[in-house]
């Protein structure tokens, strides 16, 4: 559900004139806040996804902001939105999650080689851990299995105690 370009949600309510969203959000501009008003020239600047995932999905690689920016202007036919597309994943009822494609200590020695950027992540802890954020938040204890979204404008301080889940948000980071 979203207003992107190419694939507007119908709003299929009669007591609502508009027909789509985008047309909605278009003549209710307030309805996205201020902030996200400004930031994104009045656009919905994301969308919402609902998945039944009994098969395996693919892995989709999508550009940070910069890139995505650049690819609109010189190709807009094949990316008619200039926003990057980070995404979070949420599981409604119990999954399977495969990962390792690659022996942990490969991986491991990719990741210390790498440099982690500044695009937003999204980190999936699989051990006890503690974060502070710069947004207000006071420190808090985060549990196994937590999902977290963090924002690139956001400066988060996140310790984690198992060698797993740093190797986990290290990979997160690069994302």
């Amino acid at each position: 559900m979203g207003a992107h370009p190419k694939g507007d949600a119908v709003i299929r309510d009669n007591r609502i004139s508009q027909k789509t969203l985008g047309q909605w959000i278009e003549d209710h501009p307030g309805c996205l806040g201020s902030k996200v008003k400004d930031t994104f020239q009045g656009q919905l600047p994301f969308l919402f996804k609902v998945l039944s995932v009994n098969i395996a999905l693919s892995i989709q690689a999508h550009p940070n902001r910069e890139l995505a920016a650049r690819l609109h202007t010189q190709f807009p036919e094949h990316y008619p939105d200039s926003n990057h597309k980070p995404e979070m994943a949420i599981a409604l009822t119990p999954f399977e999650g495969l990962c390792g494609f690659r022996p942990v200590e490969e991986i491991g020695g990719f990741l210390k080689m790498s440099p982690i950027d500044s695009a937003s992540i999204l980190l999936v802890v699989q051990g006890e851990a503690t974060g502070a954020s710069t947004a207000g938040l006071s420190e808090m204890s985060i549990k196994s299995g937590s999902v977290l979204f963090i924002s690139a404008s956001e400066s988060v301080s996140v310790h984690i105690t198992s060698p797993a889940g740093m190797l986990l948000f290290r990979a997160c980071c690069l994302l």
